[in-house]
C-alpha cells in the first residue's frame, strides 16, 4: 500500500487553494531565497563547493521531466547552501534506467555521499538503492516518487491521490452532462501513474457509471512522452469522430502532445485539457487558452524540506517533527517513514499570479509571446 492508513492529508488538502491562502504561503516561501534557477542535468557533477564530508547526492530518474534539473536540483542546492554552507550537492541523471540509477548510487556513495535524495526510476527495484545505502550507513530520502517495499528513511512529496482528486474535480466541474472525456494516463510501469489514476477516478468513475459523462477511452503513456500522448490522442479523435469535450492528461508534458493532436484536428483551444507540474510551456498554454489548468506543487517548499532533512542528517541530528505534521508513508513489514507533504495548487488563467508571487517564474519569462492581458497586462 502506498500510504499509511489514516496518514493521507485531511480532505481540506484536496480542495483548490484560494489565492489568499496561497499568497500567505508564498510569503513564507519567499524567505528561502531559492527560486526556479535553470541548471544543467547532472551526470555526477558537483553542483556547489563544500565540505567533502557533507555530501548529498540527488539521484534523478530522467531529464525528460524538465523539473528535475531545471527546478529541483538548483532549489535543493540553494536551500542546503543556506542551511549549511559546508554541505555540497552532486546530481545524477539515470536516463530512465533502474540499473543506471543503482550504479549511480554506488558512485555517489563512493564520492562520500551521506544522504541520497532519490527520484526513483522504478519504485520497486529502487529498494536495492535503499539496501545499498543502509549497508554503507547512508540515509535515503525518497523524493516525489515513493520507493515501495523498502525501508526508506524519509519521504518528501505531494499526495498523488489528492492531485488525482484535484484533476478529476476540475474536469467534473468544467464539463456538463453528456460530455465525452479521454484519460491520458502516465507511464504504466510507474506506481505514480496508477495512484494519480486512482485519485481522479474517485471523482469521475461515478459520473461514468451514471452516464452523466462518457469515457471515450484511456491509455497509459510510455515514459510520459508527449509524442506518445499525441499518437494516443490522434487515435481517440479518430475513434470518436473528433467528438471529445475534455482530456484529463496526468501531466503537462503529455498535455503538450495532446494539444498538438488537437491542433492538427482544428480543435486546439476548443477541448479542455488538464496538466500537472506547472511547466513554463504549460503556463503559457493556459494564458493562450489551449490548456485549461495545471497543478503547481510548492516546489520551493518541497526542495527546502528535503534540504532541511538532509542537513539534519549530515550534522547527526534528527529532523524537526514539525516538518512532517504526523504524516507517514508505509515502507516495509508494517513500518512507516515520516512524510513531509507538499501542498499543491490548481492554477488557471485566473490565478496565474500565484506562480509569479512564489518566485517560480518571472513575468518576463511567463509573458514572452503571450498577449498583454490578465497577469501579463
Amino acid at each position: 500500500m502506498f500510504f499509511t492508513r489514516g496518514s493521507r492529508p485531511p480532505k481540506a488538502h484536496l480542495l483548490v487553494r484560494t489565492l489568499a491562502v496561497v499568497l500567505g504561503t508564498t510569503a513564507l516561501l519567499a524567505t528561502s531565497g531559492c527560486g526556479a534557477i535553470i541548471a544543467e542535468e547532472g551526470t555526477g557533477k558537483n553542483d556547489n563547493s563544500g565540505d567533502d564530508t557533507k555530501v548529498v547526492a540527488m539521484l534523478m530518474s530522467d531529464s525528460t521531466t524538465s523539473r528535475w534539473f531545471q527546478v529541483d536540483v538548483p532549489n535543493v542546492t540553494d536551500a542546503l547552501e543556506e542551511i549549511d554552507p559546508e554541505a555540497k550537492v552532486i546530481s545524477f541523471n539515470a536516463e530512465s534506467s533502474p540499473d543506471t540509477q543503482l550504479s549511480q548510487a554506488r558512485t555517489a556513495i563512493a564520492q562520500g555521499a551521506k544522504v541520497l535524495i532519490v527520484v526513483s526510476v522504478d519504485p520497486t527495484s529502487a529498494g536495492a538503492i535503499v539496501d545499498l545505502a543502509h549497508e554503507n550507513d547512508v540515509q535515503v530520502i525518497a523524493y516525489v516518487h515513493q520507493i515501495t517495499e523498502a525501508p526508506i528513511d524519509y519521504f518528501v512529496g505531494f499526495d498523488p491521490i489528492a492531485i488525482g482528486n484535484q484533476e478529476g474535480q476540475f474536469v467534473a466541474d468544467n464539463t456538463k452532462s453528456g460530455d465525452n472525456i479521454v484519460l491520458i494516463n502516465g507511464w504504466e510501469a510507474t506506481s505514480l501513474a496508477h495512484v494519480f489514476r486512482e485519485g481522479y477516478l474517485e471523482v469521475l468513475q461515478p459520473l461514468f457509471d451514471s452516464g452523466e459523462r462518457t469515457l471515450i477511452g484511456e491509455a497509459f503513456t510510455p515514459e510520459w512522452l508527449a509524442s506518445e500522448a499525441q499518437s494516443q490522442m490522434d487515435a481517440f479523435l479518430a475513434q470518436s469522430g473528433n467528438d471529445v469535450q475534455a482530456v484529463l492528461s496526468e501531466n503537462d508534458q503529455m498535455a503538450g502532445g495532446v494539444i498538438a493532436s488537437l491542433k492538427t484536428a482544428g480543435l486546439e483551444g476548443k477541448v479542455m485539457v488538464t496538466g500537472l507540474d506547472a511547466e513554463p510551456a504549460a503556463l503559457q498554454r493556459i494564458l493562450l487558452g489551449t490548456q485549461a489548468m495545471t497543478i503547481y506543487p510548492a516546489f520551493k517548499t518541497e526542495a527546502t524540506n528535503a534540504a532541511t532533512i538532509a542537513a539534519a542528517i549530515l550534522n547527526g541530528e534528527t529532523p524537526d517533527e514539525s516538518l512532517f505534521g504526523g504524516e507517514a508513508v508505509d515502507t516495509i513489514d508494517g513500518e512507516t517513514a515520516p512524510w513531509a507533504v507538499t501542498e499543491t495548487v490548481v492554477v488557471t488563467k485566473e490565478n496565474m499570479q500565484v506562480v509569479v508571487d512564489d518566485g517560480y517564474i518571472s513575468l518576463d519569462t511567463l509573458c514572452n509571446g503571450v498577449p498583454a492581458e490578465g497577469v501579463c497586462g
